[in-house]
């Protein structure tokens, strides 16, 4: 039994298509959830799968699900369609039986008969899928607020970049000031203080509106194991966000995309014989899930470690333990809406992941990496919150726990990335002075004018820093001793009510040939810079409106041939305040928000 697990960990099954040799069949299932041959799947699980084109929801009635599962026969349920139009969802009316086969054939009754019939088989856990986490409690955490300020040093503050800090502090062995969800000024005052006593609260953010919904607050309770999401006040919880398919909801990532879907962890733990490595015969092992959702709440896509990780990918985690945390995911990034990037601290890796069929677009870091460094010879090690900024760089923040070096440290790092050619640049980092080095969490994110806010996670001498793009400190405070944040935010009042109101929209294209980049300096005082691509010979104009829609400039009109352009933009006289810059085509338009201010 074992090597036939580890086998199945080791190698990345591709969903295999049952391509049928009728041209008549158009459409064609091209991923599946769970996926074909899949093990240790949850007896809750709901099923889906995802045709190469859009289904008319009027064929839903006549879609058929044969599920039958070895010990518990036939499955009734339920079918729906997600909001792309292209995902279908099987959600049976009961259970499947613990170590079953399941076997599952899509053979829509459709006319013309233009989609192709489906089938594949999956495996039931052997045993009930448990969450690592504390158990649920019947009772929900306090969401009040309290009167006694938690006592925050300024350390160094000198010019730091306009914004509130969003943090949420904790304490590991008692309740000292906390835990707390916090909004702080830029001298540290508090603006905003709320408990999430007994057990704290992770990731405190904004995050952007949807297309059916307005932006919220979320945050994770480690009390209920799921995100709640607070309204504009911040008064109350509106609203919450968890795990499906019998997954517990991990805590180290909810993130929206301005469409309304949003990613974030499932994880369980399942036993296996460890023997073969020296380890126990039961052993407890913890898998993540990456699970992503539309609007509505319809699972779209979702990927298990267990299908695409070998348990010896783990770089440092001992296989021998009780206990194996071997992957330990804490970051999900959406690089536009074709792929997200995944961070796994436990295998010093950072993946990029097909969102179309699941399939593994390229391996950073780690046992597989594909990349070859042009100048920095210390690879990251133990890594968190990896991002994608606008100029397509990736930020991430370097715990270093294993760097192979005598001087350990933490750091913030930008990279430059060649996906083609495989290889990295270092293009900027910042180490504290003198070095800290932190064992777990920390955040790094780069503000709209140029300088970069790091959260210090596990750290006792420092909690924020922020930086300038020069090196220089601009804001730095220390949190009471023995508290701690997971991550740290920073943004403006006009970004957050752009972000809470759909005003901000991540770099995405009308179709492949076209994108719209953000421009930068991002606000600007005098001058900025929009860029866009093309693929291919179209007409396009860039417009620059003002935020009641009036156009100010006309930037750019005619028909351009394929290439990337960059667009020069001067403010002039215009006052202080939000802008669009809105790129047309016969296709439609894209749109970024420009944040003029001195």
């Amino acid at each position: 039994m074992l090597k036939c697990y580890i086998r199945f960990l080791s190698v990345f099954s591709v969903i295999n298509v049952f391509v049928i040799a009728d041209a008549a069949y158009s459409q064609e299932v091209i991923y599946s959830y769970p996926v074909r041959n899949a093990v240790s799947v949850s007896s809750k699980t709901a099923i889906g799968v995802r045709y190469s084109q859009t289904i008319s929801r009027s064929l839903l009635s006549n879609a058929s699900f044969s599920v039958i599962g070895s010990k518990s026969g036939v499955h009734q349920g339920s079918v729906d369609l997600a909001e792309d139009g292209r995902t279908v969802i099987f959600t049976p009316s009961t259970f499947f039986s613990a170590g079953e086969e399941v076997t599952v054939n899509v053979n829509p009754d459709v006319s013309p008969n233009n989609i192709s019939p489906y089938s594949f088989t999956f495996q039931i856990s052997n045993r009930a899928l448990i969450s690592p986490l504390l158990p649920k409690p019947e009772t929900a955490s306090v969401y009040s607020v309290e009167d006694s300020p938690v006592p925050i040093t300024i350390i160094n503050s000198y010019n730091p970049a306009p914004g509130d800090i969003y943090i949420s502090n904790f304490n590991y062995t008692q309740r000292l000031y906390g835990p707390y969800l916090l909004k702080l000024d830029n001298a540290a005052n508090v603006l905003f203080q709320h408990s999430t006593f007994p057990l704290g609260a992770m990731d405190f953010r904004p995050q952007p509106a949807g297309s059916h919904h307005n932006g919220l607050y979320t945050y994770y309770d480690e009390q209920q194991m799921k995100y709640y999401g607070l309204d504009s006040s911040l008064s109350m919880p509106i609203d919450s966000f968890e795990a499906v398919n019998g997954y517990g909801t991990g805590d180290h990532e909810l993130h929206f995309l301005p469409n309304g879907n949003y990613a974030l962890f499932g994880v369980y733990v399942d036993t296996l014989d460890m023997s073969a490595f020296g380890g126990y015969k039961n052993a407890a092992l913890i898998f993540f899930v990456v699970q992503v959702f539309d609007v509505k709440k319809h699972l779209l896509f979702e990927w298990r470690t267990a299908d695409h990780f070998q348990i010896t990918d783990a770089t440092h985690e001992p296989l021998t333990s009780h206990t194996i945390d071997y992957v330990h995911c804490n970051a999900i990034e959406f690089d536009g809406d074709t792929a997200l990037i995944l961070s796994s601290r436990n295998i010093d890796e950072v993946t990029k992941i097909s969102l179309n069929d699941g399939h593994i677009i390229w391996r950073w870091g780690g046992k597989h990496n594909q990349f070859t460094s042009t100048n920095d010879q210390i690879p990251f090690s133990y890594q968190h919150d990896v991002r994608r900024l606008p100029n397509n760089n990736i930020t991430l923040f370097d715990n270093g726990n294993y760097h192979d070096s005598l001087n350990k440290y933490s750091r913030a790092v930008e990279y430059t990335l060649n996906e083609k050619a495989k290889t990295y640049t270092n293009v900027w980092q910042f180490r504290h002075v003198p070095d800290v080095v932190v064992q777990a969490m920390g955040s790094v994110q780069r503000l709209a004018n140029g300088n970069t806010f790091i959260g210090w996670g596990i750290c006792d001498s420092v909690a924020i820093t922020e930086v300038t793009p020069q090196g220089s400190t601009a804001l730095e405070f220390q949190l009471p001793q023995g508290n701690y944040n997971y991550r740290a935010y920073k943004y403006t009042k006009e970004e957050v009510e752009a972000l809470m109101t759909n005003a901000g929209v991540t770099p995405h294209s009308v179709s492949d040939d076209l994108s719209l980049g953000q421009n930068y300096p991002n606000p600007f005082s005098g001058s900025t810079v929009i860029s866009f691509t093309t693929n291919e010979r179209m007409p396009v104009s860039l417009i620059v409106y003002d935020a009641l829609g009036r156009e100010i400039r006309l930037l750019r009109e005619g028909m351009i041939d394929p290439g990337t352009y960059s667009v020069p933009f001067d403010r002039g006289n215009l006052p202080n305040g939000i802008y669009y810059c809105k790129l047309s085509t016969t296709s439609g338009s894209l749109e970024r928000m420009m944040v003029v201010q001195r």
